[in-house]
């Protein structure tokens, strides 16, 4: 099922009694990370179905983008960016920093996302940063400053 004029992809913040499904939806798309009460879930539907979800939390008093998922069958289909563009709306004031794979620099680049380095970010996520390529992972240190 791809994007089309006749379902159109459509994104927004969830209702309370989505959580569940939306918790389901990220770990049968591999998600492990756990998930607070606290974090504000996105979705992303086209016809009517979840095909992405993203994880806003705010950790240590800073916005931090995590776990996006997009359903395998309309990837690279513009699904994940207007998840991400929706996010970046909800954003917009605030910093907001993420560690994504390296492969997607450039698709949370055309967000306003920039690579920085351990220095220049919380030292609570150069940590986690610094977890997550010790454990093997190809990922990189991104922020978007506030507009």
């Amino acid at each position: 099922m791809l994007p089309d004029k006749m379902n159109p992809i459509w994104s927004r913040p969830i209702a309370a009694d989505e959580r569940e499904t939306v918790i389901t939806f990220l770990r049968r798309e591999g998600y492990s990370g756990s998930i607070r009460k606290t974090d504000r879930l996105f979705v992303c539907e086209l016809a009517g179905e979840i095909v992405g979800a993203v994880r806003l939390s705010r950790d240590e008093g800073v916005l931090v983008l995590r776990g996006m998922r997009v359903r395998n069958d309309v990837q690279r289909n513009g699904v994940g960016t207007h998840l991400l563009n929706r996010v970046v709306l909800e954003v917009q004031s605030e910093t907001c920093y993420c560690i994504p794979y390296r492969w997607l620099i450039s698709f949370y680049a055309q967000a306003g996302f920039r690579e920085v380095t351990g220095e220049e970010i919380p030292a609570f996520i150069a940590s986690r940063h610094a977890k997550y390529v010790n454990d093997g992972l190809d990922v990189v240190l991104m922020y978007r400053p506030p507009n």
